[in-house]
């Protein structure tokens, strides 16, 4: 983990990061720390914790690439830790290896993991609580889950889903009864509290949870139609086998298969199937919203079908060499997913693997052609995630800023295929009716400067 972020320690932020880790660190070193809530037209109505920490990173020291992403190191750390804490507890043969690879080489856990980028620590705390979880280590739970509530909103989700887990394990496996089934409630006290206390804040200092009508993102909270939500259940389902992520999910199903008719294998495994099915359910909620299926969001849900498919492989009665061959072939799998790549006219998640990696060093040499050429950044249309200046994007000086593209009164268009942003029409219209000055290209990404 140390290796990759010295690897990739003057990569630029992109995607989403832009906002979380530069927007809100810059609005808090500039306004010294003397407002606890964001504005709202950076606001997404998350704890404000993550920038403020980045904040306090670079008022000590200073604003830089390299102390953004080495701030990540810590919680990449505490990651790593605790995913290997939990195989040793679960996974205590040699498949206990696989079980490290499939969570630490996880595509979108990786993408993330060279950004600057709040679902580290999503990521770092929910492995955290889970392993308190498992450990039964009530002290750990409190604290993890506690960090997790102060991350983000999703982190408030995964915090309820795992708190219903804990309740339905005590009613379906332990068999309890009574308030006995509730027991394990009180060791997400402070998170219930934080989680309380917050949103009451917010709402009563603004007004609003999570989005207000003129924000940036209140098209992506709007509710789907029955044919939306009919997209959104396929969207879901390519969600959760994309980059890699097939190969565990098929052989998680199989195995969940083949346990349920060996009673010794389905004893062992059947806690993990629940919690499987739990952090499902945690993310069921996007799919009545236009465009809240992002790869990250179903991080944790990666991470319990990797712990849930190397347990029930672990358990079953075949040779442990057979079964190590089949979680590389998992492993392997996985890592192949930074490669996978599709058509010009379809969205991907490009923070969700490593593929995203040549866009900054393909966007610089765009931009030194443009300057070669002595075009002006105002009058060259572009799309998110190239619409904020370097003085954001690489914590520069640079303020010179692309106009959002207007294909019907730009002369110039630059243009990459990481930019969702574009329709198929468009798309179609520069290719077929535009002059390419120059393109850029590696691995799956192109850079192209458009003429009219």
């Amino acid at each position: 983990m140390i290796n990759l972020v010295l690897l990739i320690r003057q990569e630029p932020y992109f995607w989403d990061t832009i906002q979380f880790g530069s927007l809100h660190p810059e609005y808090f070193i500039r306004t010294d720390f003397t407002s606890f809530l964001l504005p709202d037209e950076i606001d997404s109505g998350h704890p404000p914790f993550f920038g403020m920490y980045i904040a306090m990173m670079w008022k000590t020291f200073g604003r830089s690439l390299a102390v953004s992403h080495f701030s990540m190191i810590p919680f990449l750390l505490i990651f790593t830790f605790f995913t290997v804490r939990l195989a040793q507890l679960l996974v205590p043969s040699r498949l206990g290896v696989w079980l490290i690879a499939l969570v630490l080489l996880d595509t979108t856990f990786l993408a993330q993991a060279t950004l600057v980028s709040p679902d580290v620590w999503l990521s770092a705390f929910f492995v955290m609580t889970l392993y308190g979880i498992m450990a039964h280590k009530r002290p750990l739970i409190l604290i993890g889950s506690m960090l997790l509530t102060m991350v983000s909103m999703r982190g408030m989700m995964v915090v309820a889903g795992l708190i219903v887990y804990e309740v339905l394990h005590a009613l379906l496996i332990d068999r309890k009864k009574g308030l006995t089934i509730f027991e394990a409630v009180p060791s997400y006290l402070l998170s219930i509290l934080f989680t309380i206390a917050f949103l009451t804040t917010h709402y009563l200092t603004k007004g609003w949870i999570g989005y207000h009508p003129d924000s940036p993102w209140a098209p992506s909270f709007q509710w789907v139609s029955p044919t939306g939500f009919v997209r959104n259940v396929f969207l879901w389902i390519w969600r959760l086998v994309d980059f890699g992520h097939l190969f565990i999910v098929v052989l998680t199903m199989l195995l969940w298969v083949m346990a349920r008719k060996l009673p010794q294998v389905w004893a062992r495994a059947k806690p993990f199937f629940l919690l499987s099915l739990v952090m499902m359910g945690v993310t069921l909620p996007l799919l009545l919203y236009q465009n809240l299926l992002a790869h990250r969001y179903f991080l944790p849900l990666y991470f319990t079908l990797a712990i849930t498919g190397i347990v029930a492989l672990d358990a079953m009665p075949m040779a442990k060499i057979k079964a190590s061959l089949l979680a590389m072939v998992c492993a392997l799998g996985m890592l192949t997913g930074n490669l996978w790549n599709y058509p010009l006219n379809v969205d991907r998640g490009w923070d969700a693997s490593l593929a995203y990696l040549p866009y900054g060093n393909l966007m610089d040499q765009a931009k030194n052609y443009i300057d070669y050429l002595g075009l002006p950044y105002s009058m060259i249309g572009s799309a998110f995630p190239n619409l904020r200046s370097e003085y954001f994007t690489h914590l520069s000086d640079n303020r010179r800023l692309f106009k959002e593209k207007d294909l019907d009164t730009d002369r110039y268009i630059l243009y990459s295929n990481v930019m969702n942003d574009f329709s198929k029409d468009e798309i179609e219209t520069l290719y077929s009716q535009w002059e390419v000055l120059n393109m850029w290209h590696k691995g799956a990404v192109e850079v192209i400067l458009f003429k009219r």
